[in-house]
């Protein structure tokens, strides 16, 4: 017993540790961001403290360069015609643009997505199809084969349920041309620009429970982001609504297949060799949230598997980099966030072996548990008090209805989705509650059951396969083995933690008995929101109906 009460200390000692960095490192990010937006700037709005225009100038159409738009897609129907409606009217020269869709779909949602894609080509002849015949090296691989097939210096990826502002190239190429102009002058005293993203909002963030965590969550990594990047920290960047310029992307190796999240995995060697990113907010694209649990389960689970595989890659890489000693510590802390998530469920399971030797533990372990209690519980409400971005005009609403400048067959009923409910920004917070918010912490239990598994994968060489969030407008394998195989253990967990709730109740262990009644809630809540949520859904059908 004395064995496994050292073991305990010495995991737990450093859990805590890592939990307080993490959380330091967290809330210091958003009291410097909050400050820099508060305080009033010592040059002028136009500029940033390097000394160069924060938003470059408009750019003439005669000196736009050429650039390419990649639209990946697997099985994605109606969603995807939305975005190629919406890509086909970018503001941008025709003759310097070209937009690729790369289809890895199944045979019949292929020849659909096919025949609507060549017929908006009949009147926008830079739009082109292609398919690979095979799905070598998943999304990775198709991202790949397009931007080898395509022309220009310059690349945009959207997800397939995207929907860009009509301004998105004109807003970000500036950024491009205003760092080449830079670089062959010989004045630009930066690293070049690789890359940037910009504002993505969620039309459907008011859908109901899990769309307005995950959209607060969200929230809370785009504050980061704008942290990172207005402090020149390595930053973690999604692959959506992003643009690429093609000289980084051909220095990093171009997309590799070696995780789950290539736009990751791309993102952190264009950083390691010097390459600077931007996050724009000056345009945005409206992207969908998965609006089920089995959703959320299958795609933080891919998640989860591809950035534990980049930290396990680069972890060593950041560490022998010329990066200074607080960039270094930086990188690390963001390549950490995925560990100190899984460790919520190593808690859980060592909860039940400590609630038995509850009578052995001295005071300092009982001091060091109930830090760690109290830090777990911090980050996780700090992880849901990000400040919400910009959101789409309700006119618009999102993409799940057709975009201002998207065609008329878009707007067809089998493309266009039901108007969502009260956008969450409009929603007096008094609404949601104390109870909902708590519901928020909640659901980070059984999220850390999805990374704990994923670490055990890496650590153990298991890479996975690619299996795509199901999305509304979709069309996926409806119950994939990954999502069954994590509802099961959802149980499980469940079962652990009332058993653990039960030793710690006998043996009079305060602090597990708390930890098992959260986590005993948390599972509860996953397990039976599907229930609530598809009976809420059936309600307010049968009242249209009859109304």
């Amino acid at each position: 017993m004395s064995f496994l009460l050292v073991f305990l200390e010495t995991l737990f000692t450093a859990m805590a540790l890592a939990f307080m960095l993490m959380t330091g490192y967290e809330l210091m990010s958003g009291l410097k961001t909050s400050r820099s937006k508060n305080e009033k700037p010592a040059v002028t709005p136009a500029e940033s403290s390097e000394g160069a225009p924060r938003k470059p100038a408009p750019v003439p159409d005669s000196d736009l360069p050429e650039a390419a738009v990649l639209i990946p897609v697997c099985n994605e129907v109606a969603a995807v015609k939305r975005l190629i409606s919406a890509a086909v009217r970018l503001d941008y020269p025709r003759d310097r643009l070209e937009i690729l869709v790369l289809d890895d779909s199944r045979a019949e949602n292929a020849a659909v997505i096919r025949e609507f894609t060549l017929q908006q080509a009949e009147s926008f002849p830079f739009l082109r199809y292609l398919s690979r015949g095979n799905r070598e090296g998943f999304k990775a691989g198709n991202i790949a084969y397009g931007i080898s097939s395509s022309r220009g210096s310059l690349i945009a990826i959207f997800d397939a349920d995207a929907v860009p502002a009509a301004d998105f190239l004109k807003v970000t190429v500036p950024y491009f041309v205003r760092d080449a102009r830079e670089r062959e002058s010989g004045k630009q005293s930066r690293r070049p620009l690789g890359f940037l993203q910009t504002s993505i909002v969620f039309g459907n963030e008011g859908e109901n429970f899990i769309t307005r965590f995950l959209g607060l969550e969200v929230s809370h990594k785009n504050s980061m982001t704008e942290s990172q990047r207005s402090h020149d920290e390595y930053a973690s960047l999604t692959g959506s609504s992003c643009v690429w310029l093609r000289e980084c992307v051909s220095s990093a190796g171009g997309l590799s297949a070696q995780t789950l999240t290539e736009d990751v995995d791309l993102c952190y060697r264009a950083q390691l060799l010097g390459w600077r990113y931007e996050y724009v907010t000056e345009t945005e694209t409206r992207e969908e949230l998965p609006n089920t649990v089995a959703a959320m389960r299958v795609q933080r689970h891919r998640w989860a598997l591809g950035l534990i595989g980049n930290a396990f890659l680069y972890f060593k890489k950041v560490l022998a980099s010329d990066f200074s000693v607080k960039k270094k510590l930086a990188a690390l802390t963001v390549m950490s966030q995925s560990f100190i998530l899984s460790s919520f469920y190593l808690l859980l399971l060592g909860s039940l072996p400590m609630a038995f030797c509850a009578r052995e533990q001295g005071w300092y372990f009982q001091v060091l548990c109930v830090t760690l209690l109290m830090v777990t519980v911090i980050w996780a409400v700090n992880s849901m008090g990000g400040s919400a971005g910009k959101k789409a005009p309700e006119a618009e609403s999102s993409g799940r209805a057709a975009p201002e400048n998207a065609s008329p067959d878009s707007q067809s009923p089998d493309t266009a989705d039901p108007a969502p409910d009260t956008d969450p920004q409009d929603t007096p917070q008094i609404r949601r509650g104390f109870l909902e918010y708590f519901g928020y912490v909640l659901l980070y239990f059984p999220l850390s059951l999805y990374y704990f598994i994923a670490l055990l994968e890496n650590l153990v060489g298991i890479r996975g396969s690619f299996v795509p969030t199901p999305k509304s407008g979709s069309s996926f394998i409806k119950r994939p083995r990954i999502g069954l195989f994590l509802l099961t253990l959802e149980y499980f967990s469940l079962i652990y933690s009332l058993i653990t709730l039960t030793v710690s109740i006998i043996t009079g262990s305060g602090w597990t008995a708390f930890y098992a009644s959260l986590t005993a809630m948390g599972f509860s809540l996953s397990l039976t929101l599907p229930l609530f949520l598809r009976s809420r859904a059936a309600s307010e059908a049968d009242k249209a109906s009859k109304g």
